[in-house]
């Protein structure tokens, strides 16, 4: 346990810590006493008793204690808080719940963090029994406090009083309530000292604590010896421990007859008084709802139509007289599931034709679609080409002009080229049709417009013939730097 690592637990504090039993508190307690004794001293023994302890946990004082003493904060505590808080509790009897109420107080005792924080709740009554010197041990919610003495005083009476105003002030202070009739006081030894040398006392709560070299059982209230008490709480003592026989739980033996109203296994007779008297508690409903010869039950051809509710033992002869109504039920329950199903067939008959129409009409589209992408796809490529042939005409075809030309004019001239030059006024343009290709020779000079710019230029012919892919062409030669330009003759 992380408390018990830190040391931040009590380390008087037997049960809920793992080797701090029962034994370990008896052992403790009973060897302090025993050690006194054999010193010749009179040992005085406080037994505090709190009364509904675990319920009586004020959450608001919890969280601050784990806060401020324990050190625990920011979203460690947030948890214990959101454990805490937001919880009801109900009454439930046979399926019938009572209204919800709001829990203040109380931590779960059955849980297994409920007695861990009921033990930091209560952490500081170990410091308060410190500050009168006196010895103690916790076990669970009890409190054993001792101390030894010689000789009874003013002091000795102040010093009890003292312990006890003190002790029930802080569980005042704290929402725990001191049980003063259950509180007591034993005067243990083998000095000349007794219980009757000291004076009775007075709880916070305003009840007596006498004095008393007896013990006595919790409830119990005869007064015994010690060398009595073991045969008493065996065989005599109404409020001894005794296991049930049917659960095996344990009980008050005054509780008894309680123990046996709720007990689940204790033996129960059947409420439909069908004569079975030997049924577990547990098994109660069960059995009426499953097997009781005389439980109401409906037809089991309800769902056809059939109302009548009979009992269970009823049910072959109620079958028997009414099997010509069943199977009128039957035939005409088989009648409307026929019917539906006709109608779920048409309706589904419907949608598929339905979807098929509308898979057609998607697949239509989609043909259409292709044959306009195709048709878009051939309208750019032509006019793509358009743009290329275009793009030619308008470009001075250097280096292939040049070497076409090139061949030509060191070549032979075409017949009818001649070198008599033709007037500057005489132009030949793009798409000028000669009469003649005689007209046209070898040295001349011609005006002409280029291309869709239609710019004026003006060269000298160097090349008049055949070119290859293009025709009957001039070689003009407009800027030596240039290169010669091919000029077809339509």
């Amino acid at each position: 346990m992380l408390m018990t690592t830190l040391n931040l637990d009590e380390k008087l504090q037997s049960a809920y810590k793992k080797l701090h039993s029962t034994e370990t508190a008896l052992l403790k307690v009973h060897d302090d006493i025993l050690r006194t004794m054999d010193r010749g001293c009179t040992v005085v023994l406080l037994l505090l008793d709190l009364s509904a302890a675990f319920d009586t946990v004020e959450h608001g004082i919890l969280l601050h204690r784990l806060d401020i003493r324990f050190g625990i904060k920011g979203k460690v505590l947030a948890w214990f808080k959101s454990y805490l808080t937001d919880r009801s509790q109900f009454v439930s009897i046979n399926g019938s719940n009572s209204s919800h109420s709001d829990l203040m107080f109380e931590v779960p005792q059955e849980s297994l963090l409920g007695p861990i924080l009921y033990l930091l709740y209560t952490s500081p009554l170990g410091d308060i029994i410190r500050r009168h010197d006196m010895n103690f041990h916790f076990y669970a919610v009890d409190c054993q406090v001792y101390f030894s003495l010689d000789s009874v005083s003013p002091v000795t009476t102040m010093r009890i009083e003292a312990c006890l105003q003190d002790s029930g002030t802080w569980m005042s202070l704290n929402k725990l309530k001191l049980n003063g009739d259950k509180t007591e006081l034993l005067v243990i030894g083998s000095g000349n000292l007794s219980a009757s040398q000291l004076p009775s006392f007075t709880a916070i709560d305003g009840s007596v604590i006498q004095p008393s070299n007896y013990a006595r059982n919790i409830g119990c209230k005869e007064n015994l010896t010690r060398r009595d008490m073991d045969d008493h709480k065996m065989r005599e003592c109404i409020w001894r421990t005794d296991s049930c026989e049917y659960c095996q739980g344990s009980f008050i033996v005054k509780n008894r007859q309680q123990h046996h109203n709720v007990c689940q296994k204790f033996p129960v007779q059947c409420t439909n008084n069908c004569g079975l008297k030997t049924i577990p508690r547990e098994q109660l409903v069960a059995h009426i709802h499953d097997d009781c010869p005389l439980t109401e039950v409906p037809c089991k051809y309800k769902n056809l139509g059939c109302q009548e509710v009979f009992l269970r033992n009823e049910d072959k002869s109620h079958l028997e007289c009414h099997m010509e109504s069943h199977l009128n039920l039957a035939l005409c329950s088989l009648e409307i599931t026929q019917n539906q199903v006709k109608d779920q067939s048409k309706q589904i008959e419907r949608l598929t034709s339905t979807f098929n129409d509308q898979i057609a009409s998607l697949v239509a589209k989609n043909v259409e679609q292709s044959q306009q992408i195709t048709s878009l796809t051939s309208i750019v490529e032509g006019l793509v080409l358009q743009i290329e042939r275009l793009k030619g005409q308008d470009k001075y075809q250097a280096v292939q002009v040049n070497k076409t030309t090139n061949e030509a004019i060191d070549g032979p001239n075409k017949k009818g080229a001649t070198n008599v030059k033709i007037k500057e006024s005489d132009n030949i343009e793009l798409g000028f049709k000669p009469k003649s290709i005689n007209d046209i020779e070898v040295g001349m000079e011609v005006f002409f417009r280029v291309g869709l710019t239609n710019k004026r230029c003006r060269g000298t012919v160097k090349y008049v013939g055949y070119v290859e892919r293009q025709g009957y062409c001039l070689g003009v030669e407009v800027d030596p730097d240039h290169g010669i330009m091919i000029i077809r003759v339509y």
